[in-house]
């Protein structure tokens, strides 16, 4: 379980994050919602590690400390896959290569988890493809396979479809979906959810730097709560 109490994140005189609170647990799928600058991308940046908040605490393995000290195992565990991923220079084959090599996955294992991600994001057919000239859509099915072998605990994607038309946001969805594990926890951040159909077991809306829990409120009303993922 990851905890986070009390993220607060200010850019000048504007507050992005006040008082914001959440726990993560293996397996849950959670979508935080929210209109362009509300802080769905701070937020998720700081989840994993990579920017620092004014304020946070977080627990891992049950030891309450601050953010600072716990960025080296908060980006450990994690993946942050920006919508517009960036790409190394060489093939797909290369790219998928060189995150095992830098992981330093070897052996059978990285023989299994190279044809898995291959086959759960049918790259078979892009393998010799020069990574940089694919599509939008074949770019963003390659950094998520990608992301995918180092089997994180906890990916975190940020606005990984609003670049794809209908036809490949649909099957990018229905791939990340399918190629999770039941241990890996996954947030995604979207402003617009707009002819996506697909399953998530929690539904936030950060509004005005808090959280707020569209899954639960009773139609006209709103109440600020903590994220919370239970397995």
């Amino acid at each position: 379980m990851i905890r986070f109490v009390e993220i607060y994140k200010r850019y000048g005189r504007q507050e992005i994050l006040s008082d914001v609170s959440l726990e993560i647990h293996p397996g849950e799928f959670t979508l935080i919602t929210g209109a362009n600058g509300s802080g769905k991308t701070t937020l998720l940046r700081i989840i994993a590690g990579l920017d620092r908040p004014d304020r946070a605490g977080v627990m891992l393995v049950g030891e309450m400390r601050s953010w600072r000290k716990s960025r080296k195992a908060l980006r450990k565990r994690s993946v942050y896959l920006h919508q517009r991923p960036y790409l190394f220079s060489g093939t797909v084959l290369d790219n998928l290569r060189f995150a095992l090599s830098v992981n330093r996955i070897k052996g059978r294992d990285r023989r299994r988890r190279l044809e898995r991600a291959i086959d759960n994001f049918f790259l078979d057919s892009l393998l010799d493809r020069e990574a940089r000239s694919l599509s939008g859509g074949e770019q963003q099915r390659l950094a998520l396979a990608r992301a995918c072998l180092t089997e994180p605990e906890l990916l975190l994607l940020d606005e990984p479809t609003a670049n794809m038309d209908a036809a490949s946001r649909a099957q990018f969805m229905s791939m990340l979906i399918q190629s999770g594990n039941r241990n890996q926890a996954i947030v995604l951040v979207s402003h617009d959810i707009v002819g996506l159909d697909f399953r998530y077991d929690h539904h936030f809306d950060l509004d005005d730097g808090r959280l707020l829990d569209v899954t639960r409120t009773k139609p006209g009303e709103r109440s600020r709560v903590s994220l919370t993922l239970v397995k």
